[in-house]
């Protein structure tokens, strides 16, 4: 049994080395591909054979880099990862050829197609990995309703584009705790920027101490949702205490109004009584 444990990890061993020794071969052949590349492009423009046609090289050298990094992607699954530098590398040179030449309105450019171009990578992960990268969904779903939100902005005006870049950036949250209810990790981010997503609505109509009340306000319902949507599980009882910290706070700073500054004392002379309340009836009862 110990040597059929030993040779399997000998194996997997040789494997990861085999495997490693392949991407650096390939990350060498990728290098030398986009250095050639490069130096025709550099050759060609310093000799004139362009003609009269304005060659970005930089934004060629990325889309070049990107290829190569694309390439990589393409010879194996292992090599996943390389899929994010090569989109990210072909949507910067072609932003920066289209808007260098005028073939698209800067306006509309910077209204989401770079963000889409951020996104596209992390959707092909999700779709050629499948479930086991679920994380990848987060930045997929956050970049793209980003980019949807930029290029919206004309339409539904800045307040508004605020609200749903919040909000779109909460979605994939509550999403991956849907799926899987182990992962309440993801009700604070989803919580707090569905919270901060509201400000935008409301920050010309409501005071600055109903705002800060608010925001708190939000954050305690997000850490009582861990503990409430857990079945009031034991090992995540701790989120009771920033949301009753949060709570005081919420309630204190519109009350307090100039006194604000008072808060963070209140609520630690609060939860310190809370705290020495709950171990003194421990030991009587």
């Amino acid at each position: 049994m110990t040597l059929l444990k030993k040779s399997g990890i000998y194996r997997k061993g040789a494997k990861n080395a085999k495997l490693e020794v392949m991407m650096k071969d390939r990350v060498r052949i990728a290098l030398g591909i986009v250095l050639i590349l490069l130096g025709i492009a550099l050759v060609a423009q310093r000799m004139g054979w362009f003609g009269r046609w304005e060659v970005p090289v930089w934004a060629f050298v990325l889309v070049a880099i990107g290829l190569a990094a694309l390439g990589l992607a393409i010879s194996s699954k292992e090599f996943w990862w390389a899929l994010i530098p090569a989109c990210l590398f072909i949507t910067m040179g072609v932003f920066m050829y289209v808007t260098e030449n005028g073939l698209l309105q800067e306006d509309a450019a910077t209204g989401g197609s770079v963000f889409f171009g951020m996104a596209l990578p992390f959707w092909l992960i999700l779709i050629i990995r499948g479930r086991s990268f679920w994380w990848a969904a987060i930045p997929a779903a956050v970049l793209t309703f980003v980019a949807l939100s930029a290029g919206l902005t004309a339409v539904i005006g800045e307040v508004w584009t605020g609200s749903l870049v919040m909000w779109g950036i909460a979605i994939p949250f509550w999403i991956v705790y849907a799926t899987n209810r182990e992962r309440w990790w993801a009700i604070i981010p989803a919580g707090v920027m569905t919270t901060l997503g509201v400000i935008p609505l409301v920050e010309d109509a409501w005071p600055g101490v109903w705002i800060a009340g608010f925001i708190l306000g939000g954050l305690a319902l997000t850490f009582l949702l861990i503990y409430v949507l857990s079945g009031l599980r034991r090992e995540l009882a701790w989120a009771l205490w920033p949301a009753v910290g949060c709570l005081i706070g919420a309630v204190s700073i519109p009350l307090l109004q100039e006194r604000a500054n008072l808060v963070p004392a209140v609520i630690l002379i609060i939860v310190g009584l809370i705290i020495l309340s709950v171990t003194l009836f421990r030991r009587k009862s």
